[in-house]
């Protein structure tokens, strides 16, 4: 549901641990991307991940690794009006899900049932899982990019990440904004999900980015981390920028944000934040220069 910064696929296992670890991050200079990196993702249709597990199918992945990826649940929406499933069958009790698509119901329902017919909000379960399984298991897909930084080619939504657009569907169907019709919402997720079915297709709705990142141009240090009392963060840029820092929590929701201007090159800036305001859980900094945009995880406990 949120956004992460364009890296390597090795750093994928290290995901596991790094919510124990005092987090270091070396982000990555731009060169060019030839067309032929831009092969081996995986997507699926709604009604795959909603089998019931047979063979090797996606309803035995979604069993094998929901736990692990989602370990507080995944969830659909924004600030109250959210779907949660906090489990694989909960999932597999949904999917597929038909009917218009249209804003969630007031309020939060967990573990929703087939029942529940809200075919976008199923689309969104559908990348969710994706974007997400392709973060926590490197052997998801063979691309060293994320499947949330590739770009959808066409549409209304044309020139987004997958990221963005799966934060902007959140919060239209959580009513957190209007203005988006939810035909042409659905009508991208759908197209996000079938893009790459089962990794043996190619249709075209999304690219790569024409840049990856290969020298270091940025050290961005978060401590302590899990959280106890204050943290600090830690920035270093090779070029002069202004810089947003947002927080957000597990349901997309703001919690706090700061702007940072005029910060010069190749010097350390420190900013001591307290915890008072947030509760125990994981939260996403989301820290945006004049030239890339970059989403850590923070772990806050008692």
């Amino acid at each position: 549901m949120f956004y992460k910064s364009q890296t390597n696929k090795t750093n994928k296992t290290n995901m596991k641990i790094k919510l124990f670890l005092i987090i270091t991050f070396l982000i990555l200079n731009a060169t060019s991307l030839i067309a032929q990196d831009c092969e081996g993702f995986k997507t699926f249709t709604i009604g795959g991940w909603g089998a019931n597990c047979n063979g090797q199918n996606p309803g035995c992945y979604r069993d094998a690794f929901f736990e692990f990826a989602f370990p507080n649940g995944l969830t659909i929406g924004c600030n109250e009006n959210t779907l949660l499933f906090t489990s694989s069958q909960a999932v597999n009790n949904f999917l597929p899900s038909g009917s218009t698509p249209r804003a969630l119901n007031e309020g939060v329902l967990i573990n929703p049932g087939r029942t529940y017919k809200n075919v976008l909000a199923a689309q969104l379960v559908g990348i969710t899982l994706a974007v997400y399984f392709d973060e926590y298991d490197e052997d998801f897909s063979s691309n060293a990019i994320y499947l949330g930084n590739l770009i959808i080619n066409e549409g209304v939504f044309e020139g987004m990440t997958v990221y963005d657009f799966l934060e902007l569907a959140n919060s239209a169907i959580g009513g957190c904004i209007t203005g988006y019709s939810f035909s042409e919402l659905n009508a991208t997720a759908t197209a996000i999900n079938e893009n790459f079915d089962g990794g043996n297709t190619d249709n075209g709705f999304l690219t790569c980015s024409d840049i990856i990142y290969t020298e270091k141009s940025a050290l961005i240090n978060i401590y302590p981390n899990p959280v106890i009392d204050d943290f600090t963060i830690e920035l270093s840029f090779n070029y002069p920028t202004d810089i947003t820092i947002e927080m957000y929590n597990m349901h997309g929701q703001l919690m706090r944000d700061m702007q940072l201007e005029n910060i010069n090159a190749d010097t350390t800036h420190k900013y001591k934040m307290d915890k008072n305001f947030l509760k125990a859980g994981v939260y996403f900094l989301k820290i945006t220069t004049n030239k890339n945009s970059f989403t850590k995880t923070l772990t806050v406990t008692q």
